[in-house]
């Protein structure tokens, strides 16, 4: 299945779709690297954190994973589908 078959899908079963974006846009938007930094003072868990944040947001690697949601009866932006600054 495609994301535009997935997204369709959505739709049908009543939601209000929602992106795609990729994981890297997405994981910056609702403040990953906010998590990262937040540990700075422990320097095992900071590196640790930072790690993880390059893996999950390499733009050659999981970082272009697109990300989909749905939703229904929520007004407004959905955190991580806003488009960055």
């Amino acid at each position: 299945m495609n994301l535009s078959e997935l997204l369709a899908a959505v739709e049908e079963a009543g939601m209000r779709p929602w992106g795609p974006v990729s994981q890297q846009e997405f994981l910056y938007s609702v403040g990953l690297p906010g998590l990262v930094e937040a540990v700075r003072g422990d320097l095992h868990e900071y590196f640790t954190r930072r790690r993880a944040l390059e893996q999950l947001t390499d733009g050659a690697g999981l970082g272009r994973i697109r990300v989909i949601a749905g939703t229904r009866g929520m007004e407004g932006e959905l955190p991580g589908f806003e488009p960055l600054p």
